[in-house]
């Protein structure tokens, strides 16, 4: 019998005989059960405050572990921004839910039309590419480093490699698939200039062989054209030929020379020398050794804070690509007025690593100096540009085609890299780009970002 009921019994009986002891009893069993609900009581309260301190225990945990997983996100995510790699990734249903700023540039779009979309949709050009996520997803199958050709409206056409993989959730099943593609264009471009130069090089051991075959009878038809000449008269017509023979033999003796010029191996005495007095006497001595000496004008630096920037080269050889430049514009504008501009321009680290980075490597501690030669000349087509540094190429009636390709051998022997630009409103700008140490802590910061220095 449970207390309840021994206390309604007791009730009961007290109630019959409304005797003392009846009622005594009753309050004993009263008391009893009261006694017993405050140990049940306090039982309960002691099993309430462990089970509240496992879950504060747990609830501190779940805090912790959730922080974790939000940094391990937040850094997984920086990772997958900074990778120079495109990244594309697609859930079962074929949806894109990550991408990284890599793959919006390299498919020319933003993140937020990307994000979302079917990847069909979001990249039409590849709907029909097997080496895809969206491919994978669709067929179970991946790919590894498979070449493919990205060509989009109004841009070059791209050279790929690209890999997929399938991503799988905690059972085992296929939850997505992930697409990752190399930009191998830069790479292909360097192949492409490593053939050309090996195709050079071949040409200039055989030119160089050619030209010294060359040279011995040249040298016999100047000696035997100059007897002819000194055994005739100064009114015989036969004189004025032999004249006109040793003038070509000199003309082919020139190009000889400078073939052979291009063809030999360039041994660099680097040295180092201050920007602004080594311009300056650059200019002041292709004046004086000008033909003539009021044509070109060029301005000297007046910028101070050149003076303290040291550069190291080949102070002959670059002395003499200069002086290329400077009768290549002179030559070109023929009979015309031209005013030539040398000037200097020092490039922040990022703008250098952006604009050369495929063309000149460069050390953590290192930036880019351009040279800049411009002319008011008559300028260059558009089309011909790209080959004005090829050897034999000319513009000119008379031209060998060698200068301007002596003076890129010669900038490429620097480790630096030189292109040519249309100058503004007419002319030819010739850009040396040249591998400097960064300026230190002292040097003027005005110097890293500023623009062009006029020279």
């Amino acid at each position: 019998m449970s207390d309840r009921d021994q206390l309604v019994a007791a009730l009961a009986a007290s109630n019959g005989d409304n005797s003392v002891g009846s009622f005594t009893e009753s309050y004993a069993v009263f008391q009893r059960s009261i006694n017993r609900l405050q140990r049940q009581y306090i039982q309960l309260r002691e099993e309430f405050s462990a089970q509240n301190s496992q879950l504060v225990a747990l609830n501190r945990e779940l805090v912790s572990l959730t922080g974790q997983n939000v940094a391990t996100t937040q850094f997984l995510d920086s990772i997958l921004r900074a990778l120079g790699v495109a990244v594309v990734a697609v859930d079962r249903r074929g949806i894109i839910t990550h991408c990284n700023p890599a793959a919006c540039h390299l498919l020319g779009v933003e993140e937020s039309a990307l994000l979302g979309q079917p990847y069909e949709v979001a990249v039409p050009s590849l709907a029909d590419d097997g080496a895809t996520a969206a491919a994978a997803i669709r067929s179970g199958e991946t790919v590894a480093n498979v070449p493919r050709r990205l060509i989009l409206p109004g841009q070059p056409e791209l050279q790929l490699s690209v890999s997929t993989a399938l991503l799988h959730d905690d059972e085992g099943a296929i939850s997505g698939a992930v697409e990752i593609c190399h930009d191998l264009t830069p790479l292909r471009r360097m192949e492409q200039e490593v053939a050309r130069l090996n195709t050079l090089v071949a040409l200039g051991e055989m030119a160089a062989t050619i030209a010294h075959e060359v040279r011995n009878p040249l040298a016999g038809i100047a000696g035997f054209a100059s007897l002819l000449r000194n055994d005739l008269e100064e009114e015989d017509p036969r004189r004025r030929t032999a004249d006109k023979i040793i003038k070509g033999v000199e003309a082919l003796d020139h190009t000889v020379t400078t073939l052979l010029n291009y063809t030999r191996q360039e041994e660099l005495q680097m040295q180092s020398v201050s920007l602004l007095p080594w311009l300056t006497q650059i200019i002041a001595r292709w004046r004086t050794e000008s033909p003539d000496r009021g044509r070109p004008t060029l301005r000297a630096p007046k910028d101070p804070a050149l003076v303290d920037f040291v550069l190291s080269v080949d102070p002959v050889l670059m002395h003499q690509v200069l002086f290329n430049l400077f009768a290549n514009a002179y030559e070109a504008a023929g009979d015309g007025d031209v005013t030539i501009t040398l000037s200097t321009r020092l490039l922040a680290r990022s703008h250098a690593v952006v604009s050369y980075g495929d063309q000149i490597p460069l050390t953590l501690n290192e930036t880019i100096v351009e040279l800049l030669v411009s002319d008011d000349g008559p300028g260059v087509p558009s089309e011909m540009l790209p080959k004005l540094f090829r050897p034999f190429f000319t513009t000119k009636k008379q031209g060998t085609g060698l200068g301007l390709a002596a003076a890129a051998k010669i900038v490429r022997a620097h480790g630096g890299a030189i292109d040519a630009r249309p100058a503004e409103p007419t002319g030819l700008t010739i850009v040396i780009a040249l591998p400097v140490a960064l300026p230190s802590a002292t040097a003027p910061t005005r110097m890293s970002e500023s623009g062009e220095r006029r020279a």
